[in-house]
């Protein structure tokens, strides 16, 4: 596995063609900003333009964005793009930035995070459809913005009989003595989008740890269990897109919107070989729980 840099979830997956900026009638009403040429911002805005249509658009990769007077919503792609200052007056919609997490009070008058990650509960569903044994599951994360994800999951899982190990890495650097610290405690292993975490070596790492020990790696995904995860519960790029354009759309009509969006649809991916090299049990009933089966 040949990838650079420090979002191995996002360099995984193919890459795309460029994006040319469209104007429609309304120009400027809704901006878009990429953060780069990044392959998932790119199928990600796609999805948005899809759902929503043609809006003005802006790469930070070539260029500064420009906000109009009359611009009232501003959607972002990539945690650069959702940390920019923008005008006060417009709502930020904001996707495809893993770990960052805009509080209520930094920006007025709303910042909605579109997550990377599946609702908890459908998590947790997911997961222990796929290991009905499971009782102790790791969940290994570092960002400040995740923290609010985990504490959900601990109850949605606690519902389900699994007990959440929640592992707050120091730094990227920290995964070695952890990996070490769980061995033979837990079932299971779930590593969260967090770029700052997710590195082509600390992947490496916990596959590793994942086969040695027995026990499934849960990637978050798809492109993660191609490069030897167990499995993934995911949501598409391009179906984060479609939610940021869906909640963009009632901000037009000046509905209320939360401070948090999950896209509806989920897609569980199996890794065959993965699965049964880490002790899953692939009954008829886990397996009419995949949406897709690799080899």
């Amino acid at each position: 596995m040949n990838i650079k840099g420090p979002v191995i979830l996002l360099a995984a997956l193919a890459g795309a063609g460029p994006i040319n900026r469209v104007a429609s009638d309304t120009q400027g009403v809704v901006v878009a900003v990429l953060s780069s040429d990044l392959a998932p911002y790119q199928e990600a805005f796609r999805g948005f333009q899809e759902a929503f249509g043609p809006v003005t658009v802006f790469n930070l990769a070539k260029e500064e964005p420009k906000i109009f007077p009359q611009t009232s919503v501003i959607v972002t792609f990539g945690g650069k793009a959702a940390l920019k200052s923008y005008p006060d007056n417009a709502t930020l919609i904001y996707c495809l930035a893993a770990g960052v997490k805009i509080k209520a009070g930094d920006r007025g008058p709303r910042a909605v995070k579109v997550y990377i990650v599946p609702r908890p509960a459908v998590l947790a569903s997911r997961l222990k459809a796929l290991q009905p044994s499971l009782s102790r599951l790791a969940i290994l994360w570092n960002s400040e913005g995740f923290e609010d994800y985990v504490i959900q999951a601990k109850r949605e899982f606690f519902f389900l009989g699994v007990k959440i190990v929640s592992e707050r890495l120091a730094d990227s650097d920290d995964l070695a003595a952890r990996l070490r610290s769980l061995q033979g405690k837990v079932g299971a292993l779930w590593l969260m989008p967090d770029p700052t975490l997710v590195t082509a070596r600390n992947f490496s790492m916990t596959r590793e740890f994942s086969l040695s020990n027995g026990i499934p790696f849960y990637s978050p995904t798809a492109g993660l269990v191609e490069n030897g995860a167990t499995a993934s519960v995911s949501i598409s790029f391009a179906e984060m897109g479609r939610a940021a354009a869906l909640a963009a759309q009632e901000a037009l009509l000046g509905e209320a919107l939360p401070d948090e969006i999950y896209p509806q649809k989920t897609e569980t991916v199996l890794s065959q070989k993965a699965a049964l090299a880490t002790g899953l049990t692939l009954t008829p009933e886990v397996m009419s729980t995949v949406d897709r089966v690799l080899p």
